[in-house]
């Protein structure tokens, strides 16, 4: 008894023909029993339907393959198997096995060999007889990989041993995979030991990357594609973004920034926020910074005890601040000059003068030069509008006092010499005639009102042997001293003052002269003040011998 096909089964039943009971065998051998004759406990082995043609088509309203197991407790499971005939004993097939369901869907097993399955696809409307799929739906590698061409939704997890590759939109409460790649995936929760790679958007609460060094690559699909991550409120706004910007496949820029008020253009005030250029240098509030870091706004450090360090890298090299105006000007600069580790001075300068004010490293302070020699050291005027109080204080140039309380006695000048011109920087000095060969000084010239309250203290310390001690004004026209000066006779014992001589702004004088006896001597004190335009005041005493005679001459 043999199974027959069709063809030699009507041949067999023609009209007269008298079918043996070989042939009705052969009839029964060739059909399909759905029931065995064997029981349950004698079914030790399978049954094997085999079809010559390689097809077995099912057509009905719903067409239905069931597969049911008798004994729920002892069997291994339900299973449809795909493979090549040899599995059960019989010829190979021509290509590899599939379930095909017509004008749908496909089920494939992939070989690799012809006893190994690599892969189960299913395809949509492939074509026969070569199954030559157009387009694949799913694949399941042999590693537990799954890969979806469509899209893949599920209310529950995802959970794959291998990858999972998804060509449309993922869609699931949460997903673990070894790596995952979709155009775009939304989930609860991600988790991936591997890689997560999708040309589209990755909508997920919470994206967990295990690995030992995890990355996320952010890949445009344009040589001038940005990469950039967005960060949206609940109304779907733009509050913050991390971008790259790219030109030819190098980056130029990236840019950080938070609550745009353009959500719709963050470039407006958002990528200037954080902004790092392709050099490395830094711009907050600045885009396009051409230094290592630009500040657009105002910096504040706070701390108990806030320091700003500015180190230099180099043994020499001179830390500074420069201050400019809007066009890059240099308005001002502070700075401190080293030398192998060691401080200078620090200068403090307007424009790119470092000479304004110095403070050198023993701590004395210049004012117009590098090198202060003393505490204060200045080079050219000084202008004091209210007292100015030293021990002792060293002027070169020209000191102008607009005060006549501003001036406390600073030294003396020993007058040894023929006109001695005397300055407005020298007021309050104490002016010595010391040489006994006599000596003039020259009063400064009080013509423009100038040097109203300029003064100067006048002694005899030397008796003279030869000459005049002289005090006259500059200009002997216009210039008159005027005041009182009282005399002393110093031949009686003890010296009593005897008159007063007395100098008129109508006597024109213009001089003072001592000539060691009857005009002055030793012990002669006076102070000359400047009170007026012109005007010069005298007061003290005057030291004499001999007959008296009036100090006062006008040339």
């Amino acid at each position: 008894m043999a199974e027959l096909n069709k063809t030699d089964l009507k041949e067999i039943f023609k009209a007269g023909a008298k079918p043996t009971e070989a042939q009705f065998a052969s009839l029964i051998e060739s059909q399909v029993n759905t029931k065995e004759t064997t029981t349950e406990a004698e079914a030790t082995g399978s049954s094997v339907l085999s079809v010559a043609s390689g097809m077995l088509n099912l057509k009905a309203d719903q067409p239905f393959i069931g597969l049911v197991a008798t004994n729920s407790t002892t069997g291994s499971g339900i299973s449809m198997h795909a493979g090549f005939g040899s599995d059960f004993g019989l010829g190979e097939l021509p290509n590899n096995p599939f379930f095909k369901l017509n004008n749908g869907v496909d089920f494939l097993m992939d070989n690799g060999n012809n006893y190994t399955n690599t892969k189960f696809r299913i395809f949509k409307n492939t074509s026969l007889p070569n199954i030559s799929p157009s387009t694949e739906l799913l694949s399941l590698n042999d590693d537990g990989g799954l890969r979806i061409t469509g899209s893949l939704t599920s209310s529950g997890a995802i959970s794959a041993s291998g990858n999972l590759t998804v060509g449309g939109a993922v869609t699931a409460g949460s997903i673990t995979a070894g790596s995952i790649t979709g155009t775009s995936t939304t989930f609860t929760n991600i988790t991936a030991s591997g890689i997560i790679s999708a040309s589209g958007n990755i909508t997920s609460s919470n994206i967990h990357i295990v690995d030992e060094h995890p990355k996320v690559n952010l890949r445009p699909n344009t040589a001038n594609g940005d990469p950039q991550v967005t960060f949206k409120n609940s109304l779907g706004e733009m509050r913050g973004h991390i971008r790259v910007g790219i030109t030819n496949n190098t980056s130029s820029f990236m840019s950080i920034g938070a609550d745009t008020t353009d959500p719709s253009n963050p470039t407006t005030s958002m990528e200037k926020q954080l902004y790092l250029s392709a050099s490395g240098d830094v711009g907050i509030g600045f885009m396009d910074p051409s230094e290592k870091l630009m500040v657009s706004g105002n910096l504040k450090v706070i701390d108990e005890h806030p320091k700003l360090f500015i180190q230099s890298n180099a043994a020499s090299g001179d830390p500074s601040l420069q201050f400019k105006s809007g066009d890059g000007s240099t308005m001002a600069t502070i700075r401190c000059d080293v030398t192998n580790n060691v401080m200078n001075q620090l200068s403090i300068g307007s424009g790119t003068n470092e000479t304004h004010l110095v403070v050198d490293a023993n701590g004395n302070i210049g004012v117009g030069l590098l090198t202060p020699g003393e505490k204060l050291t200045v080079t050219g005027n000084v202008s004091a509008s209210g007292a100015l109080t030293a021990g002792a204080l060293t002027v070169t140039g020209t000191t102008t006092f607009t005060s006549a309380q501003v001036g406390q006695r600073l030294t003396k000048r020993v007058l040894t010499t023929t006109n001695e011109t005397l300055t407005a920087a020298e007021s309050g000095k104490l002016c010595l005639f010391s040489d006994a060969d006599g000596a003039t000084a020259v009063l400064p010239d009080s013509g423009n009102g100038s040097l109203v309250g300029v003064y100067y203290d006048f002694y005899v310390a030397e008796q003279l042997t030869s000459g005049n001690y002289n005090i006259k004004c500059t200009d002997t026209t216009n210039e008159a001293i005027i005041g009182f000066l009282h005399f002393c006779d110093i031949d009686t014992n003890p010296a009593v003052s005897e008159f007063t001589w007395r100098a008129l702004a109508s006597d024109s004088y213009d001089q003072i002269q001592m000539n060691g006896t009857t005009t002055g001597t030793v012990g002669t004190f006076f102070r000359i003040t400047n009170i007026a335009p012109d005007k010069w005041m005298v007061n003290g005493s005057l030291m004499a011998t001999g007959t008296p005679a009036t100090p006062f001459v006008a040339n």
